[in-house]
């Protein structure tokens, strides 16, 4: 069933491809990988701007480095 919901998406990894100012993610597509942790434990913070170098360190697998931006 096709959903022609549009969702805003906030991320804070700023060096990504798909980031945009106002932490947004401009990206067709998101996948989101699960990680397990404990049942208190925060994954992240939108406090600081985050950089990162893969999709590992995001839990967004469609995390893609943006080669302009510096770390």
């Amino acid at each position: 069933m096709a959903n022609n919901h549009q969702l805003e998406v906030k991320c804070n990894v700023n060096n990504c491809t798909y980031w945009q100012q106002g932490n947004i993610c401009t990206a067709d597509q998101i996948q989101v990988s699960s990680t397990d942790c404990g049942e208190d434990m925060e994954m992240g913070s939108f406090e600081e701007p985050a950089t990162s170098a893969s999709s590992h360190q995001t839990q967004c697998v469609s995390f893609r480095p943006n080669k302009n931006k510096s770390k």
